[in-house]
């Protein structure tokens, strides 16, 4: 039953979200922080 679906995620604007597209403009449009990329653990 594989169907397209829209999902509406509310967050505060200080929530660090990242990659993010800003409400009412393309995809092309995606933003990005630079230098605030996460320190993710190493798997091992």
């Amino acid at each position: 039953n594989d169907r397209p679906v829209v999902i509406d995620f509310v967050v505060s604007p200080n929530s660090m979200v990242w990659p993010m597209v800003p409400a009412g403009v393309s995809n092309d449009d995606i933003q990005i922080a630079r230098g605030m990329t996460p320190a993710w653990e190493e798997e091992d």
